[in-house]
């Protein structure tokens, strides 16, 4: 179906109309200034990416993208009235002002989302692309079929055929990469060095280093299949995957297998043909020296279904768990005080040492209270940068009324990194504690952490994505960049994903559980289970006065 009309409303008049309305706006209007000029560098992108669609052809448009593209159009049309009322508004007039700015953020999410959702717009822009570039194809090998010329149609397809499966298997393993190194990582070489001694002992598999929540197991295990004598000896074939409480073993195993045996995968019954057929095939492949690193094993029984032996083939894992241990373990030993102080340095003062302003004595004590953990460093520093001496002294005082750390003991590491979030202003603790609702060490929507703060906390966009930075910039969330989108807005590209490390969820849950169950603002089921869990089912003839409930089956 052609869309002439629909193409000149939408990137023609209405479009442009808006875009016009914004440049005036910017003259005209105080209190939504800043929100009109987002709006417009938001219509700036989106514009050219449609317009080039539609100029290379829109026969290929069903009836649903229609529909999608006919209530843009009327989103454009109610934008341009939004902004014409925007612009009326009388400057003191703080309620208007200050309505409207909110209804323009609405618009701008809604155009945002619109180009993230609607994957086929580019989708359809490359096809059309490539539908020009393979007629341009056909016309010259034709020409030179007319003058008698080989053709080089075979060759060209086998080049494009390997391309297409050279991307298609980067897409299938992309969440088996190694993961980048935390910034500023103090105190691994040693550790380093003797893993991969350990490693290239003949009978040695699996690996286990241990270690207490925080103590950058993780970070060791990425530091490891970084460094060159690893890379050099297992090559491509280094997998890296989290393992968490609640795993799904039959997707982890499927994964492995597209990594590792890299042919037709069959279809797995369950976990333990799974894990048959992927024994099978790992013998048959001959793949050669594999390293496969489990991060944060939990349960035994976790770790058995997917231990595999072969030639070459080695298994890492990491787990705080000593049930989960095997008979090769490396202790992780918390950092040393140097090491430990040029962390801490960094992340509060950002340089390896003590400024010279600063208490030295305060600096110290704040340091020793971090017990050498990683984690409770690099969290805590980060808190206290660019605070006063008092705040510093407070910080000292509530971190010395916290429990010793221990490996069987974590409430003590709980209450010290807790010291951080004391810290934090009513609304952006509450904020922390909402991230206690997802899953642990994985990739979570940035969009929906927003939602739930908008649409139940009843948060403006902008305060929401304000505290959502100011969590990051205390390292008690961590925000992942997305480089697939095109458009770079606001809220999806600069941190489509965030991610948050289990004792910070745990910290969450832990400052939520302090609550009877029925009074509770959230409910949260920690991990996976079959069923609810049974302290729940004490309140089941009790109102709840929960505004999020999360459950993990």
């Amino acid at each position: 179906m052609k869309m002439d009309l629909l193409t000149q409303s939408i990137v023609g008049a209405v479009a442009n109309d808006l875009l016009s309305l914004l440049r005036d706006a910017l003259k005209k209007s105080f209190y939504c200034k800043s929100y009109c000029k987002r709006l417009q560098k938001t219509l700036e992108e989106v514009i050219p990416v449609l317009d080039e669609v539609f100029t290379t052809g829109s026969e290929q448009f069903s009836q649903h993208r229609l529909k999608k593209l006919a209530e843009f159009h009327e989103r454009l049309k109610n934008g341009t009235e939004l902004v014409k009322s925007c612009s009326s508004i009388r400057r003191y007039n703080i309620y208007q002002n200050h309505k409207y700015a909110k209804k323009i953020l609405a618009l701008e999410k809604y155009i945002n989302n619109f180009n993230s959702k609607q994957g086929w717009v580019h989708t359809l822009c490359d096809v059309q692309h490539l539908r020009g570039d393979v007629r341009e194809g056909v016309d010259r090998i034709l020409q030179q079929i007319r003058e008698g010329q080989e053709s080089p149609l075979p060759q060209q397809m086998m080049i494009d055929q390997m391309g297409l499966l050279q991307i298609d298997e980067k897409m299938t393993n992309s969440s088996l990469q190694i993961p980048d190194l935390p910034e500023f990582p103090v105190g691994l070489q040693i550790s380093v060095d003797e893993l991969r001694k350990r490693l290239f002992l003949k009978d040695i598999s699996p690996l286990a280093v241990k270690g207490m929540g925080g103590s950058g197991k993780t970070t060791l295990a990425i530091a490891l299949c970084n460094d060159p004598a690893i890379k050099g000896y297992f090559k491509d074939r280094i997998i890296f995957i989290t393992v968490s409480q609640s795993p799904n073993l039959k997707g982890i195993i499927e994964r492995m297998w597209d990594k590792i045996v890299r042919s037709r995968r069959p279809d797995f019954l369950g976990v333990e043909d799974a894990r048959m057929q992927f024994q099978q095939g790992l013998r048959q492949s001959k793949s050669g020296p594999t390293l496969v690193v489990l991060d944060d094993v939990w349960k035994k029984d976790h770790l058995e279904k997917l231990l595999f032996k072969a030639e070459g083939y080695k298994t890492v894992i990491t787990t705080r768990n000593s049930i989960v241990t095997t008979n090769c373990q490396y202790d992780l030993q918390l950092l040393s005080e140097a090491d430990a102080l040029s962390l801490f340095c960094f992340w509060a003062f950002k340089q390896e040492t003590i400024p010279e302003a600063q208490d030295e004595d305060l600096v110290k004590q704040v340091v020793a209270e971090c017990k050498g953990l990683p984690l409770a460093l690099k969290v805590i520093g980060s808190s206290l940068h660019n605070k006063c001496p008092a705040v510093w002294k407070d910080g000292r005082v509530r971190l010395s009324r916290a429990q010793s750390i221990s490996d069987y003991h974590k409430e003590g590491l709980l209450k010290c990194i807790e010291t951080s979030v004391d810290m934090l202003e009513e609304e952006v603790r509450e904020c922390f504690l909402d991230l206690g609702s997802f899953p642990e060490d994985r990739k979570n929507s940035v969009a929906a952490l927003l939602d739930l703060w908008v649409y139940v906390r009843e948060l403006d966009w902008e305060a929401a994505y304000t505290n959502l930075i100011e969590l990051k910039s205390r390292n008690l969330v961590t925000l992942v960049d997305s480089p697939m989108d095109r458009f770079g807005n606001l809220y999806s590209s600069s941190c489509e994903h965030f991610i948050q490390h289990d004792v910070l969820r745990d910290l969450a849950i832990y400052s939520t559980d302090k609550e009877l169950i029925n009074r509770r603002k959230r409910l949260i089921m920690p991990r996976m289970e079959n069923s609810l869990p049974p302290q729940w089912k004490k309140y089941a003839d009790c109102a709840l006065d929960a505004e999020i409930v999360s459950l993990h089956t």
